[in-house]
């Protein structure tokens, strides 16, 4: 193959591996279609309720580099998404003879440890907030909104402003969010936004993401908009 776990690894990250995983483990990836000695992989991603997802990719490499690879796929993220991250990791499972527990063991331990209390830096008052916000009856899932609010040294927070995940990424990230703030964005990022800009925390992917949202201290529940 032209690329390495290292390079799924340095490029997804752990989280989006382990999503790439299960759909493997769940038989939702077709065959991948390898050509031009590999520098070119397409397959179909099944998803339940959606018409198959459609992943085209390149790759390019040298001697000595890290695999250039750009992935397009049919769903909302586009993009490198943990749909493109499956293909490939069957088109490595199909190639180099690997069992999706071979994949298993060696990604496992590529989550970094994420100390949500860290400290802040000095005369940062400012903090991330992770608000979780009341369910319609209909609904299933858990909504959240990001924000940031100064903390108050009598307790408590200030006026709350709107920070959006999307907003982490944009060039130097703001000096009150800590390293597991950057992370946990760049995740609530890969979720649709509603007009509202909230995220849906729903199915595998948000049963592991809404304990570590709790873990930093900072989620709270917020209000219902109208």
């Amino acid at each position: 193959m032209r690329y390495s776990l290292e390079d799924l690894q340095a490029l997804f990250g752990a989280d989006v591996l382990d999503d790439a995983s299960f759909y493997l483990e769940q038989g939702r990836v077709a065959l991948p279609d390898i050509r031009q000695d590999g520098g070119l992989i397409t397959s179909l991603v099944e998803a339940p309720g959606h018409r198959p997802y459609r992943v085209y990719i390149r790759i390019e490499n040298e001697s000595g580099v890290t695999a250039r690879i750009r992935g397009e796929c049919s769903c909302s993220p586009r993009g490198n998404c943990e749909h493109v991250a499956a293909v490939l990791l069957r088109a490595m499972e199909g190639e180099e003879g690997l069992a999706g527990g071979d994949l298993g063991r060696a990604l496992q331990g590529a989550l970094p440890e994420l100390s949500a209390r860290d400290g802040y830096p000095p005369g940062v008052s400012q903090r991330l907030l992770y608000l979780l916000l009341p369910e319609q009856p209909q609904d299933s899932g858990v909504l959240i909104k990001t924000g940031s609010a100064r903390r108050l040294s009598t307790g408590g927070f200030g006026s709350l402003r709107d920070y959006q995940p999307v907003w982490a990424a944009r060039g130097r990230p703001p000096r009150f969010l800590l390293d597991v703030d950057i992370h946990l964005l760049a995740e609530l990022n890969r979720l649709q936004p509603d007009r509202s800009e909230r995220r849906r925390l729903q199915g595998r992917s948000g049963e592991r993401l809404l304990p570590r949202l709790l873990e930093t201290g900072r989620c709270y529940l917020g209000q219902a908009e109208t």
